[in-house]
């Protein structure tokens, strides 16, 4: 039976936490819940749980803090962040310092919860490459565990499945980790932020193809190490768009915008790559107008005067005017500067209205008529020009995804 810590200052949070799963079913026994950084340290040293489910805005010491002065006295205990939003900065912070996993209170379910304690049950029982949450009555200087060589096996041949290899290919006594100084970060990194500024898919998707492809040529990362590679990777993503003027929570890839959590379950290297390069795609595709209005003035404000009119018919003339330019002149920079006429973007921005309308519940007809369209069948003729199906068939495609 693995020791769990709940780490939580509010009671409904503490609450919701033990009663969401039987965590005795789960091979868990909970510890007594702390309130502070301070109990929760006293209760780490002395109980040594496996497992530690930890509230980074906590009084007292901070989770950050207190993740730091585990580090520092060297505690083998895995932790997994709490936070009732997403915030990247903080989020890899706590990676950085040896987080495990992240989740978030407001959208956090019992399946998904479930499955994270099972993995993470599996992965301390196999003594998981990698962590820090090693069991604390193994690994004891000057004894060598029987088990040892096993779990090393098991802990390569996870890593080769990661990598998309078979592990019975490798020869014994061939396998070498790397660590993460041995692949040049900085140049990646800044070949992304130039990617991003230009705001192109193409030369997006070659950063992030090159990240990946350099991962594989690096034999072997272990794959906490590209975890947490790719969730700096996201950050890149996360404060470019803010700078905008806009946040990545509102992209929706294969119908979830939990990005950090898809980074951190994904099966293997493989996946990891098409969920990023669909996540970047997503990315380029929504704030493409904006990055290239961002030092436009009239495009900003011809973008804002649709945003705040999407329920009503947009006139180029109007625009213009909001704008404080001429019509033709406005048309023409829609077309130099966003690729497409004035009206195919106003379409194209109320069919992305729709869809939220669509998932929030509203029927086709009032989709159509809030839009300002004269009927449900002309709405939905424009609907499947521009999204490729259907309203209906756009509904079933999220309820079945």
């Amino acid at each position: 039976m693995l020791k769990a810590l709940i780490v939580e200052d509010e009671l409904l949070a503490r609450t919701g936490l033990r009663t969401l799963v039987n965590w005795n079913k789960l091979g868990y026994e909970l510890l007594r819940d702390a309130k502070d950084g301070h109990t929760a340290l006293e209760i780490i040293r002395e109980a040594r749980p496996h497992l530690v489910f930890l509230d980074i805005n906590i009084p007292g010491i901070n989770g950050l803090e207190l993740m730091k002065q585990i580090n520092q006295e060297d505690i083998p205990v895995k932790i997994v962040v709490l936070s009732a939003f997403e915030d990247y900065e903080t989020v890899r912070a706590a990676l950085k310092l040896g987080a495990v996993d992240y989740i978030s209170k407001l959208s956090l379910n019992k399946e998904e919860f479930s499955a994270l304690l099972q993995n993470l049950r599996i992965e301390e029982q196999a003594g998981h490459s990698g962590t820090r949450g090693t069991d604390p009555h193994q690994g004891i200087p000057g004894r060598r565990d029987d088990n040892e060589d096993e779990s090393r096996h098991m802990n390569y041949a996870a890593l080769l499945r990661f990598y998309g290899e078979k592990p019975e290919s490798h020869i014994p006594g061939t396998f070498t980790e790397k660590t993460a100084a041995d692949i040049p970060l900085l140049p990646l990194f800044r070949n992304l932020e130039n990617s991003l500024e230009k705001m192109e898919y193409e030369s997006v998707e070659k950063a992030v193809c090159a990240m990946f492809e350099l991962v594989r040529g690096t034999k072997y990362l272990p794959e906490h190490v590209v975890r947490r590679m790719l969730a700096d990777m996201l950050a890149v993503f996360s404060l470019r768009a803010a700078r905008l003027g806009a946040s990545i929570d509102t992209l929706f890839v294969n119908n979830s915008s939990r990005h950090y959590q898809f980074l951190m379950s994904a099966e293997d290297l493989s996946a990891l790559e098409s969920g990023f390069l669909l996540f970047a795609k997503s990315y380029t595709e929504a704030f493409f107008p904006a990055a290239r209005a961002h030092n436009s003035l009239i495009l900003t404000r011809a973008l804002e005067y649709i945003a705040n009119n999407i329920f009503n018919p947009i006139q180029l003339s109007e625009t213009a005017r909001f704008a404080y330019v001429s019509e033709s002149h406005l048309s023409n920079l829609f077309r130099q500067k966003l690729g497409v006429n004035f009206v195919t973007f106003v379409v194209q921005q109320k069919m992305k209205k729709a869809k939220e309308l669509l998932l929030e519940g509203d029927f086709v007809y009032q989709a159509a008529e809030k839009l300002g369209y004269e009927s449900a069948s002309y709405f939905s003729k424009v609907f499947k020009k521009y999204e490729g199906l259907s309203p209906e068939h756009f509904l079933q495609a999220n309820r079945d995804g």
